[in-house]
């Protein structure tokens, strides 16, 4: 019959445990992650969950418990390890009740999510009802008025309060876009209102050239008939022509 040691040997050759990296936010939920490799792996001895353990610890986190390790009990040897990693970063439930009451909020997460989160924070120290209070107490107005009429249990309600949070978002996007169009509305109509300003300027603009091109057209069609009514002696010699022939208004044409 093998005895323990070569039972240990023997598991410890045929065994390959993915050990994921350790979680300093809830240590307690890492542990039930790697209990469950080991059920899966076969692994039932001390001895090969406590050389495990040790072997997929960063050095940063067995220097905590650095005095196990290197002096490790004759008996029990994973279970006093990991009894010192979830007292060495497991929160206190005072420190755990302290931040419910005080720093939970929604943000961004759902309804759902937020309670999910207050009920691992209250560690099963909570009753329902204080939970349900302090949890719709930190949600948004809206959606406390709605649940406030309902006698529901707080998984019902966290279901509701996750529909409300839903349709609150939809009616976010719609407004969001309304606004855009209407801001677009806005440019276009001030775009369109420049333009047409740009060209009541420039109608005025050509109206005012037009009428001085005409006064000028008007003036010079003036001087051309009078001096086209002159002979050509009194227009190439004016008062000194000696000859004149008719039809001649040089003179007409001086006394104006």
């Amino acid at each position: 019959m093998a005895t323990e040691n070569e039972n240990n040997a023997l598991e410890l050759s045929r065994v390959a445990v993915r050990v994921p990296p350790f979680w300093r936010q809830n240590p307690r939920l890492w542990f039930i992650q790697l209990e469950s490799q080991f059920v899966t792996s076969g692994i039932s001895s001390d001895e090969t969950k406590f050389h495990t353990l040790v072997g997929s610890m960063e050095s940063g986190i067995l220097n905590h418990v650095s005095h196990i390790v290197e002096n490790p009990s004759a008996v029990n040897k994973y279970e006093v390890l990991k009894k010192a990693l979830l007292d060495e970063f497991m929160e206190s439930e005072e420190k755990r009740l302290r931040q419910l009451l005080e720093n939970v909020c929604i943000g961004d997460k759902k309804p759902s999510a937020l309670l999910r989160e207050m009920m691992e924070l209250s560690c099963g120290k909570m009753s329902k009802e204080l939970l349900k209070t302090l949890w719709i107490q930190r949600l948004p107005s809206t959606t406390r008025a709605i649940l406030s009429v309902s006698d529901d249990g707080v998984d019902k309600l966290a279901i509701m309060a996750d529909k409300v949070h839903d349709q609150s978002d939809a009616s976010g996007v719609v407004n969001a876009v309304s606004t855009k169009d209407e801001d677009r509305l806005m440019v276009l109509e001030r775009q369109v209102s420049e333009l047409l300003s740009k060209i009541d300027a420039f109608s005025f603009r050509g109206g005012q050239h037009e009428k001085r091109n005409s006064t000028h057209r008007s003036r010079s069609n003036s001087r051309s008939r009078s001096t086209s009514s002159v002979c050509w002696y009194h227009y190439k010699f004016g008062r000194k022509a000696k000859k004149c022939r008719s039809p001649c208004s040089f003179n007409s044409t001086e006394n104006n």
